[in-house]
């Protein structure tokens, strides 16, 4: 199903996850079924379905805060401020909240690609706010980084040559830390 997902094949992916999410409660295991939860609301983000997306994460998150599993809570909060940043201005709140407790519960765990996915989060809200030069330091640490996800380095890469026309020409390097 997340092959389906990053092919782009997102009816098939949320076919195949919905068959999952079935057979994972069946069988009452609460650990699949989170991660179908997880997994659905990421094609429903895919597929702009942002209030879909919301209310398959926000399961997920119960679930897993039941479960006490940290780590994919990381990858769940991530994909939650995605959602979150897609709603606009009026939920910057919720979203950096996600973003920190994604970069909180990463480090804790030692997950790398999740804190880089969530710098990439950090950086979108960055830059939102007029911090273009902490949004494009971010963004080049994420591209340059061995532990990014090939989606994270594309997001990154997406982002900075959105910001490309605020950056000095000699490259994000020259790039100083914002006040």
């Amino acid at each position: 199903a997340v092959a389906l997902r990053l092919t782009g094949d997102y009816q098939a992916a949320a076919w195949a996850l919905r068959q999952c999410l079935d057979a994972a409660q069946a069988i009452d295991n609460r650990y699949y079924t989170t991660r179908c939860l997880g997994n659905l609301g990421s094609v429903a983000y895919c597929q702009q379905e942002y209030r879909q997306a919301e209310a398959y994460l926000q399961q997920a998150l119960e679930l897993w805060a039941k479960i006490g599993h940290e780590p994919y809570r990381a990858w769940v909060l991530n994909q939650l401020g995605y959602v979150l940043l897609a709603a606009g201005e009026q939920r910057q709140a919720e979203t950096k909240k996600c973003f920190v407790q994604a970069l909180q519960l990463s480090t804790r765990h030692k997950l790398a690609p999740f804190a880089m996915d969530a710098f990439v989060g950090v950086a979108w809200l960055l830059a939102g706010r007029g911090d273009r030069r902490g949004a494009a330091q971010l963004l080049t640490l994420v591209e340059q980084h061995p532990a990014s996800a090939y989606e994270t380095k594309t997001q990154a890469h997406t982002l900075l040559d959105q910001l490309a026309g605020e950056i000095p020409d000699d490259g994000p390097a020259a790039v100083k830390p914002s006040d």
